[in-house]
C-alpha cells in the first residue's frame, strides 16, 4: 500500500462501509509494519467506545463491510473528502460475538413405556 502512497510520511484514515445499512465508519490507524516496502500492517481495536485517532472503531453489525484506506498529513482528520486520496479498498468480514443460549431443564427425567 505504501507505493501508492504520494505522501513521504502519511497517515492513514480508514473508511468501513457496512454492505446492508450502507453506514460508514472512519477511524485513523498507525501504520505498525516493520519493512513498508513490502506490505503495511495495521492493528485495529473494536470497542464500543472507540477513540476513533487511535486505532479504534466501533462496527456495531456484523457482516462484510467494503474498505477504504486513505493518506493524508493530518492526525486528527476523519473526513475522507478532505485526505490526500485513497491508497487501498477492498472488502472485510466482521464476526460478531457468539452469543450464548441458556436452557433450562427442570423438569423431572422419568421414562414411562407404554406396552400394547
Amino acid at each position: 500500500m505504501t507505493e501508492k502512497c504520494t505522501l513521504t510520511n502519511p497517515l492513514f484514515l480508514f473508511r468501513f462501509i457496512n454492505d446492508e445499512s450502507k453506514v460508514s465508519y472512519t477511524f485513523i490507524a498507525a501504520d505498525t509494519s516493520l519493512h513498508t516496502d513490502r506490505y503495511n500492517r495495521f492493528t485495529i481495536t473494536e470497542t464500543l467506545t472507540p477513540t476513533l485517532t487511535a486505532s479504534q472503531v466501533n462496527l456495531p453489525l456484523p457482516g462484510f463491510y467494503h474498505y477504504e484506506i486513505y493518506e493524508q498529513t493530518s492526525p486528527t482528520n476523519l473526513n475522507y473528502t478532505l485526505s490526500t486520496g485513497i491508497v487501498e479498498y477492498g472488502k472485510v468480514k466482521v464476526i460478531g460475538t457468539a452469543s450464548t443460549t441458556t436452557a433450562y431443564d427442570n423438569q423431572t427425567k422419568i421414562n414411562i413405556i407404554y406396552n400394547g
